[in-house]
């Protein structure tokens, strides 16, 4: 539909189309037909787009199945290597990482999912209390290199402290969500 809406208000502003993928056709957009096979191309785009999506959901969830690393190290468990090696597209080794559990973190997250879904806590609140109780973020002490807009990068070192968007973030996290679905009503409270 976004396709076909741009192309009505170019067809308004008097522009006309060319679509260099086809041999440079050109396509008078208030032509029926051409506005037809425009159409289908979007539809075609759009189905791709679906396909590609479904197949890295799909490749996602089966590392997520063998328990290894996407992305990064969600709170509540660390990185470990297997020793395993796994070559890329590009034909650039990556060395396989499994998340093993991190007791200490999981006993807070435990404790949020308590104050969030049983107290009604907002993450602000939750935020306050993990900085009470000193609980680092996962990134606590990290070197971050930070780049301006006008291009310059400083180097900054990261306090650990927990903000509301963290605190949403962890919630929100495949690995934890489907952690906190394995345990029992009484474990959770």
């Amino acid at each position: 539909m976004d396709v076909q809406t741009v192309i009505k208000l170019l067809g308004q502003a008097d522009v006309t189309v060319h679509i260099i993928d086809l041999g440079g056709s050109s396509f008078d957009t208030r032509s029926p037909i051409n506005g037809m096979i425009i159409a289908v191309l979007a539809w075609a785009a759009q189905m791709m787009r679906d396909t590609i999506r479904s197949n890295v959901n799909a490749g996602l969830n089966h590392k997520r199945s063998k328990n290894e690393l996407t992305g990064t190290v969600p709170f509540g468990w660390d990185a470990v290597e297997t020793g395993e090696v796994r070559r890329n597209k590009g034909g650039k080794d990556i060395k396989i990482r499994r998340l093993m559990d991190n007791l200490e973190e999981q006993k807070w997250i435990l404790r949020v999912w308590h104050w969030r879904f049983e107290r009604a806590w907002s993450y602000q609140a939750i935020a306050n209390e993990l900085n009470r109780n000193g609980v680092p973020t996962k990134r606590a002490g990290e070197t971050l290199k930070l780049r301006s807009p006008d291009e310059t990068t400083s180097i900054r070192e990261t306090l650990g402290r927990w903000q509301a968007g963290n605190v949403a973030k962890v919630l929100s996290n495949l690995s934890v969500q489907r952690w906190l679905k394995s345990k029992t009503t009484t474990e959770l409270n």
